[in-house]
């Protein structure tokens, strides 16, 4: 038993030193050509991040948006087990999250004036660090 938690705590750590050993490593962060290009290839990387997040977000968000129709279904088969603040709340963080991609495409549009840009995550050409 003892030997099996020594052997984890060895695995972890191995683990995390060959991960931080790949980013530092990695072709990607190496700065060849310039701290700009580096910076320039890490914004793609949170770009890439960004719009994983909001497909995620719109999946939740149908999902709750279905949880919320069977909790509603089961209040109305048994109202003193499941209280009908549940499927409501459900239905409100369903909206929420569905509609939240629209909500970052709005916002950047209103932040920065560009409708074109809007929602994606850019560098401007004053910050590049070549």
């Amino acid at each position: 038993m003892m030997m099996r938690k020594s052997i984890l705590k060895y695995s972890h750590c191995l683990l995390t030193s060959a991960f931080l050993l790949g980013i530092f490593f990695s072709s990607a962060f190496y700065a060849d050509d310039g701290f700009g290009a580096m910076a320039g290839r890490m914004t793609d990387g949170v770009a890439a991040i960004t719009k994983l997040l909001q497909g995620i977000a719109l999946v939740a968000g149908i999902g709750f948006a279905i949880a919320a129709i069977f909790k509603f279904k089961q209040h109305k088969d048994n109202p003193t087990q499941i209280p009908v603040g549940t499927p409501i709340a459900l239905v409100f963080i369903g909206a929420a999250l569905i509609f939240l991609p629209a909500l970052v495409k709005t916002t950047g549009a209103s932040l920065f004036d560009d409708p074109k840009t809007a929602g994606d995550v850019l560098i401007s050409e004053g910050s590049k660090l070549t």
